[in-house]
């Protein structure tokens, strides 16, 4: 039986990596439904790029944590983070599922299953 790819020895496509050799450990796809969704457009570019990040983030994963860190390695200053979170938070496309305000842990999100299907 062949074994399964290891994600570090997949290739994507040249134009979608910074790599030389297109080589990547971790990837994340991205439903042509969910781009073209009227909410997912509804959202400010900045919320979309978080949400994406955010799922990179999880890998794969639909509840996941989300720290400061994370914001920071991919480019949000602090206070844009904030705002951009609470956005996700509000309009429902994300739920806290656990704050670690009190004891200075990760807070932890789940993504919505429904929030971007079309009724």
């Amino acid at each position: 039986m062949p074994r399964r790819k290891s994600a570090d020895k997949c290739s994507i496509l040249p134009w979608l990596s910074a790599k030389p050799d297109s080589r990547e450990g971790r990837f994340t796809q991205i439903g042509n439904s969910l781009l073209l969704s009227p909410k997912f457009k509804e959202l400010t570019t900045g919320a979309r790029s978080l949400y994406i990040s955010m799922a990179m983030e999880a890998g794969g994963q639909r509840e996941f944590e989300f720290p400061r860190t994370s914001a920071i390695k991919y480019g949000f200053p602090t206070t844009t983070f904030e705002r951009l979170l609470k956005e996700l938070l509000s309009v429902g496309c994300i739920v806290l599922k656990s704050s670690g305000k009190n004891t200075r842990e990760a807070n932890v999100y789940t993504f919505s299953v429904d929030y971007f299907k079309d009724t």
